[in-house]
């Protein structure tokens, strides 16, 4: 089918380059680059996470849910949470706080998750220097 009888199909008028819009030429427009973020994505999710359970995990309880391949869900950090807000009501400092299948050794006056260990290594083991226990 040819151009023009699409045209006559469709009731389409050609275009008349005579009557086209005239084409301005003059300097380029100008298009600002996008600014990098100061602040890497994942210091700025880590901030998110910080801001939501009002805690902070050491450096060492970082350490050891990595070489313990600790799994902690969303639904577990809010436990924690909850875990951390009772023991402070309640008046502890140096809390054991325990999680499905996770214990938490947590600092109420620093708002710091100290160690994490899973519950198959807590077994035997005395845990001393802590006030409270709660279990969530």
């Amino acid at each position: 089918m040819r151009v023009e009888e699409l045209h006559m199909l469709h009731n389409v008028r050609p275009l008349d380059p005579s009557k086209s819009p005239p084409i301005v030429t003059g300097r380029p427009i100008e298009i600002a680059p996008l600014e990098k973020p100061k602040t890497p994505f994942s210091e700025l999710l880590a901030k998110q996470i910080q801001d939501k359970i009002n805690l902070k995990f050491s450096s060492h309880a970082l350490e050891r849910i990595s070489q313990r391949q600790i799994q902690v869900s969303a639904s577990e950090l809010d436990r924690l949470q909850r875990g951390f807000e009772n023991v402070k009501q309640k008046g502890g400092n140096n809390s054991l706080i325990l999680v499905d299948d996770n214990a938490y050794i947590v600092s109420v006056d620093n708002k710091t998750v100290i160690t994490a260990m899973p519950k198959e290594t807590t077994y035997d083991k005395v845990f001393t220097e802590i006030d409270s226990v709660a279990i969530m």
